[in-house]
């Protein structure tokens, strides 16, 4: 199971654009959930979820589809970089449509791992397990990216 992990985040160190996006994916999720987390913010998406019509849950039904074959896919299948510029491509418009986050902040906050220490903010256990788990990514990008630049 450690290997199949260490495959699917960076191809076993030789892909950092893979750990790359592998970060952004998980990042994106995580930025989502903590936005949930908000209650003044969820009092905003249900007025939005109230005006939307049925279009927009279609589109949220067929992303939720879509991402959970996608990483079916890279779970089971030899994972391909395209797999993944296609989640993030399917994530970004949702997280800036739901958190009209435009620079980022909330996904900056979220894919740095040592902002509880700084910040002061109390975590839960799902919100650990994404800094972990982010945590992981980033030290997979940065011996990624040791392993493509040594000089051989």
């Amino acid at each position: 199971m450690i290997f199949k992990i260490h495959g699917i985040s960076s191809n076993h160190s030789q892909s950092w654009i893979t750990a790359f996006l592998c970060i952004l994916i998980v990042g994106l999720i995580s930025s989502l959930y903590d936005y949930s987390l908000f209650t003044e913010h969820n009092v905003i998406i249900d007025k939005i979820a109230l005006n939307m019509n049925y279009k927009y849950y279609i589109f949220l039904l067929g992303t939720f589809i879509i991402l959970s074959v996608s990483f079916f896919i890279a779970a089971v299948v030899k994972v391909n970089r395209a797999v993944y510029v296609f989640i993030v491509s399917s994530l970004l418009p949702i997280y800036l449509y739901t958190t009209h986050d435009i620079k980022f902040v909330l996904f900056t906050n979220t894919v740095n791992p040592f902002t509880v220490m700084t910040s002061g903010d109390t975590l839960d256990v799902i919100q650990l397990l994404f800094k972990i788990i982010i945590a992981f990514l980033i030290y997979q990008f940065i011996i990624s990216i040791r392993q493509n630049t040594r000089r051989k």
